[in-house]
């Protein structure tokens, strides 16, 4: 039979202090290791859905690549929820997120921009020349919306229920390339945050009336990790893009 090990009363009192211990140890190495090679090595970013490949976030990989050429980075996709999940789990160096609705000490958030909710339409669409427009005019046309899990699409439906309306989407796609695509073709409306837009042409964004509509876009990292060079310098790079392409 195994042996079963538990902790005496005073080991369970020096327990927190150990894990200190273990955890700037951590960080020491991984500082030594910044020393000994700055440009090589990987980072994993994660990347909201509805935020997607935006022109801000290739801005910044474009001029961290240039900086940095033998850095290889990997980018992943997802949910709100699921991000949060993976940066705790020290899945992903950071995550390039719409702020969190709950506080979480583990993580640290840096608000690098905010976003707006815009309908959006082809340029060849009847409403491409309308100044603005109204939730109740939106649910009039074929609709093209994300899923329910995006955050995105729960502000949307909060913004409906406030005014009593109803969305009832004619089309459903979790894939931002492909639910721009169909609305550049003239016959769809879409609502997702404007920046959203900044990649793409034949595009109209159209303000909402009567919500503001406002999202904050922050940079997420674990509050309790050393964040290794790589990752300070791309987070730099990603602010620095913000404050030139959505002062």
């Amino acid at each position: 039979m195994g042996r079963h090990v538990t902790l005496t009363v005073e080991g369970r009192a020096f327990l927190p202090d150990a894990e200190r211990i273990l955890l700037y140890a951590e960080k020491g190495r991984q500082r030594m290791a910044d020393l000994r090679a700055v440009e090589g090595g990987d980072l994993y970013i994660g990347v909201c859905t509805g935020i997607g490949l935006s022109a801000i976030l290739i801005d910044a990989l474009t001029e961290f690549n240039r900086q940095h050429p033998r850095v290889h980075v990997h980018i992943e996709e997802d949910i709100v929820d699921v991000l949060e999940q993976r940066l705790l789990d020290h899945k992903i160096d950071l995550a390039m997120m719409f702020t969190p609705r709950q506080a979480n000490d583990a993580i640290e958030v840096r608000p690098i921009f905010t976003t707006r909710l815009k309908a959006i339409v082809g340029e060849r669409h009847p409403l491409a020349s309308a100044s603005s427009i109204t939730l109740e005019q939106l649910q009039r046309h074929p609709l093209v919306l994300p899923g329910k899990s995006w955050y995105v699409r729960q502000e949307l439906d909060g913004m409906a229920a406030r005014q009593g309306v109803v969305f009832e989407p004619t089309i459903e796609i979790n894939v931002n390339s492909q639910l721009l695509y169909m609305v550049q073709r003239g016959h769809w409306i879409t609502v997702l945050p404007d920046v959203a837009t900044l990649a793409y042409n034949g595009l109209v964004t159209l303000p909402i009336q009567g919500e503001e509509g406002q999202i904050e876009t922050s940079i997420l990292v674990p509050a309790d990790r050393y964040q290794r060079r790589a990752v300070t310098l791309f987070v730099e790079a990603l602010e620095e893009s913000a404050r030139q392409m959505w002062p």
